[in-house]
């Protein structure tokens, strides 16, 4: 049994960083991902679990460095990458989107940001902020947009999971005001539970005005992509 395998053994079902949909849906994009260099540099902003940059190590990426703004993720990251023996290839660093990575720049950036338009906490058994974007979903989302041409190397590319709630037309403005543009290589619809549901506006009332969203009887559905960014 390799590394990677032994990250396939069962979690608990309240574990805080639990990956979702939209992280399935991030490590597959990065599993297609042409076979980078050897000195090949990638950040993830938002690091969670740790298993997105397991999956960047996985697929060859020779340095990693992970930014998240909890506690508890780094120490969640950490256990998990030395479980995984990937620790001699990463950094972790506690902070606020980019703020550790000033003059930083990297050939693949990859982001799974909360992007829920909602300040309410969406599941007792998560961090109080996990999915919560504040109330257009894009609180932490247009940050990370405005620093991305930045900390991307000529050549560079990024990956970023994105509700289809917060608007694809504003992240392609704003990306467009950095010479930046993006295509959804990944498109599924993720069902909302229950309590995720109930926090947005009734279906069928005028003015909800959400974008992606999809109501089979009492399921509701939300469009999820995974965007690639490049230079135009």
């Amino acid at each position: 049994m390799d590394g990677w395998d032994k990250a396939t053994e069962a979690v608990p079902s309240a574990d805080p960083f639990l990956p979702s949909e939209y992280t399935g849906l991030l490590l597959h994009a990065i599993q297609h991902l042409p076979d980078p260099p050897p000195d090949s540099r990638a950040a993830e902003i938002g690091v969670g679990s740790g298993v997105v940059l397991a999956g960047l190590a996985r697929r060859g990426f020779g340095r990693l460095h992970g930014v998240d703004c909890h506690p508890a993720a780094i120490r969640a990251a950490e256990a998990l990458l030395d479980r995984l023996e990937l620790t001699c290839r990463t950094r972790l660093s506690l902070g606020s989107v980019w703020a550790p990575l000033e003059g930083e720049q990297f050939d693949l950036v990859v982001a799974n940001l909360p992007q829920f338009p909602t300040d309410e906490p969406a599941d007792a058994d998560r961090i109080p902020s996990w999915s919560t974007g504040g109330p257009d979903g894009r609180r932490v989302m247009d940050p990370f947009l405005a620093g991305l041409a930045a900390h991307l190397r000529p050549g560079g590319l990024a990956l970023i999971t994105h509700c289809a709630l917060i608007g694809l037309a504003r992240t392609r403005a704003l990306l467009a005001a950095q010479g930046l543009g993006c295509t959804s290589l990944l498109a599924t619809l993720v069902l909302l539970e229950p309590l995720k549901a109930g926090l947005l506006p009734p279906a069928g009332r005028a003015e909800t005005g959400l974008p992606g969203l999809l109501d089979v009887g009492p399921y509701r559905f939300v469009e999820a992509h995974v965007l690639r960014i490049a230079r135009l």
